[in-house]
């Protein structure tokens, strides 16, 4: 269950202001001074397992951790002369960022392996608290010798974010006997054997998405969900891993529907895929193999 995610974190900083100002903006084009191109490098990875107290009534159930780490480092990639200082700052559901580590140099890294570590500093004073969904952000924050402070921000190619999202054990990769059926006109496709890949803490992506069989429309044709706690969501996506314009989403509705068997490993996904004659609903229901 464990992933490792490589996030680039690159900045470019002109001297524009004076001293002691702080900002979020990007500074692009050629701008070179002060520059600073940081990386939340191979070791970082981070996860916050448990199970709620009460499935069925999420908001409301406090959490019982079960599976608690995290490893953050920053590395620099290239970096101006002008850098004085790096920070690594942690907020959790949206709450007042709390600064967790700083240096001169890098790389920098920090480890919990508790979830009491992860809470510390924060607004939340009790793992209790915690609900599932609720999300660890960490940020990189660079000082340079004139007093202009920066928070790497996300921006175009790039994201100055490494989230930790506290979320339910969930191990749903594998091979499956996919059978989806367009609700819509009634059409059944039996796709055979499908692996689910995961993608991330709880999230995978499927090998098709619609009645289209594998490779018949596109390089990648699958769809990404999210496990919560045995409800699979489907994010909003284009067709075909953005291949396509044709908007992949669900509704409230689709989503209730949508649900992981842990006893049998069997799962059933409703979603609606958009097309300009109108949109077309579909079920794919996956077997266990």
């Amino acid at each position: 269950m464990k992933t490792i995610k490589y996030l680039i974190f690159s900045i470019l900083f002109v001297s524009l202001f004076s001293c002691n100002v702080e900002t979020e903006d990007i500074v692009t084009g050629d701008a070179v001074e002060a520059g600073v191109s940081l990386e939340i490098g191979p070791l970082a990875n981070g996860k916050a397992l448990g199970s709620p107290t009460n499935p069925t009534d999420l908001p409301n159930s406090s959490v019982s951790f079960t599976d608690v780490s995290a490893t953050i480092q920053v590395i620099k990639r290239w970096a101006g002369e002008n850098i004085v200082k790096y920070e690594i700052y942690k907020s959790v559901r949206g709450g007042v960022e709390v600064k967790i580590k700083e240096s001169a140099t890098l790389p920098m890294s920090i480890s919990y392996t508790n979830i009491n570590e992860f809470i510390a500093g924060t607004q939340i004073t009790n793992s209790d608290q915690l609900r599932i969904g609720d999300i660890f952000k960490f940020r990189t924050k660079v000082t340079t010798s004139t007093g202009e402070s920066y928070f790497i921000h996300d921006g175009g190619d790039y994201t100055g974010t490494y989230n930790i999202t506290v979320s339910c054990a969930s191990n749903m990769a594998g091979n499956y006997s996919v059978v989806t059926t367009n609700l819509t006109s009634g059409f059944i496709k039996n796709h055979g054997t499908e692996a689910v890949v995961e993608t991330g803490v709880g999230t995978y992506v499927t090998k098709t998405t619609g009645t289209w069989g594998i490779g018949t429309i596109a390089p990648d044709q699958g769809y990404d969900f999210q496990d919560i706690c045995g409800t699979l969501t489907v994010p909003f996506q284009h067709l075909a891993q953005e291949y396509y314009s044709n908007e992949v989403l669900q509704n409230d509705d689709q989503r209730a529907l949508s649900l992981y068997d842990s006893t049998t490993g069997n799962f059933v996904v409703y979603y609606t895929i958009t097309f300009g004659a109108g949109p077309r609903d579909y079920k794919s229901v996956y077997t266990k193999l």
